[in-house]
């Protein structure tokens, strides 16, 4: 048995709570920009979840997803919702709210994902880790960010600027990289020694 579980909001002027989106089930809020909220609704089976976006303008809630299975959805940017398909794990699509059509970024990423403007970041699988990876929707193409030994995880961007965890055995560390000048910083670094 499933308590339901709703999304609320707090505006910060008048320092109010109030509900959002309250429905049977459960609902978790993934995304959020000046005219989306986008949240997950658990369906009462064990691998059924849909993505849904809800119009703060006009407080229209849209159906995403409505398939077999489970979809995730991960981030919003402009008019683009980001969702996996399968899960935490699975294929990464965008999704565009006015055309009401969906764009296959990639067959197999884990959450999270996450979009600015047009730039897309996920993490894929390699031989012997992960890389980061980016899919611009102009160009319509994918593109290398990180592909260091090891493991690069948990992307995130904001202007042109990708951040990310780097895991190499016992060696961690955040770099980012300014997708115009390539150029990559790590902004923090520790490694701990095996006694």
């Amino acid at each position: 048995v499933t308590s339901d579980l709703d999304v609320f909001q707090y505006d910060l002027d008048d320092e109010e709570e109030s509900p959002l989106i309250t429905k049977p089930n459960q609902q978790w809020a993934v995304g959020l920009n000046d005219r989306y909220a986008i949240y997950n609704q658990y369906l009462g089976d064990p691998k059924s979840y849909d993505v849904h976006a809800y119009d703060l303008k006009t407080h229209n809630n849209i159906l995403i997803t409505d398939e077999v299975g489970s979809q995730s959805g991960e981030d919003v940017g402009g008019d683009i919702v980001l969702y996996i398909d399968g899960g935490a794990c699975g294929k990464l699509y965008a999704y565009n709210l006015k055309r009401k059509t969906k764009q296959l970024i990639n067959d197999s990423t884990c959450s999270p994902t996450r979009i600015w403007e047009n730039i897309i970041v996920y993490t894929q699988t390699n031989i012997n880790g992960t890389d980061v990876y980016g899919y611009d929707l102009r160009k319509k193409q994918s593109f290398p960010i990180a592909t260091d030994d090891g493991f690069q995880e948990v992307p995130d961007i904001q202007d042109n600027n990708v951040a990310w965890l780097h895991r190499l055995d016992d060696y961690n560390a955040i770099k980012v990289k300014n997708l115009k000048t390539g150029t990559v910083k790590t902004i923090y670094d520790s490694s701990t020694d095996a006694l």
